[in-house]
């Protein structure tokens, strides 16, 4: 099968596998990818950490210290913690590594053609736009493709990734 369902350190995950490669995500964290292994030769490409445990995403605490587990995680719409530019003062600043890391996500699975994907989609809390990632694994070759699609849903323009 090219997906189930198992758990990451007691959260919920999805895989996705071939005969070369397992991606592994949590949905409830930000669509972490918590592994990315080729199989044969048992090489895991993700660092984990093993002074951060995975915990759910508290919006308001540091990155660094509550959720820097290790993996993957989506840093968006900035890296840094920082106010929004051009935004008045007093207003709250942007979380370090954004707002996707602890953004509640939708998610699917599907097989085609190309391989079998999961895709996610998460909205902005502090600004207008939806984000959409997806994760294909392809059924032959040792290869993960990511896809990524930003939509503004506001009216005015704003600046993202500085």
């Amino acid at each position: 099968m090219p997906y189930h369902q198992t758990t990451v350190s007691g959260f919920p995950a999805v895989a996705l596998r071939s005969d070369e490669l397992e991606v592994v995500a949590v949905p409830s964290l930000g669509m972490k990818l918590t592994h990315l292994r080729r199989l044969r030769r048992g090489r895991e490409w993700l660092w984990r950490s093993d002074q951060i445990p995975l915990a759910f995403p508290r919006p308001d605490a540091s990155y660094i210290e509550t959720a820097d587990s290790g993996g993957w995680d989506e840093c968006f719409p900035t890296v840094g913690p920082s106010p929004l530019p051009g935004a008045p003062p007093g207003a709250p600043p942007l979380p370090d590594h954004g707002e996707l890391w602890a953004a509640p996500w939708t998610s699917s699975v599907y097989e085609h053609a190309d391989g079998i994907t999961l895709a996610g989609t998460a909205s902005g809390a502090r600004l207008p736009y939806e984000f959409h990632r997806e994760v294909t694994l392809d059924p032959v070759a040792p290869t993960v493709r990511l896809r990524y699609r930003l939509r503004h849903t506001g009216d005015a323009p704003f600046p993202w990734i500085w």
